[in-house]
């Protein structure tokens, strides 16, 4: 199993590579980088830690959907009746 993984690791390896030599030859990765400098040019800039904290945001909120109530929840609202 081990040797299996190792082997498809190189595989990819050989290819990334291969690609990466080829688009370089052909000035793609010039091409690249001058797409990525205007894109960065028109983004504005965002402290790294506030970037995580909206990224954490979004996650929080788009995983759990309002229709799905929580577990916590159902045993909060079952605390008052001791039947």
């Amino acid at each position: 199993m081990t040797e299996e993984l190792e082997s498809q690791a190189e595989s990819i390896r050989s290819r990334v590579r291969k690609g990466l030599l080829r688009a370089h030859r052909r000035g793609e990765l010039q091409d690249l980088r001058q797409e990525l400098d205007e894109l960065a040019d028109e983004v504005p800039s965002m402290p790294s830690k506030q970037r995580a904290k909206r990224w954490q945001e979004t996650i929080s909120s788009d995983s759990e959907p309002e229709n799905v109530r929580r577990r916590d929840d159902d045993l909060s609202s079952n605390e008052g009746s001791d039947a």
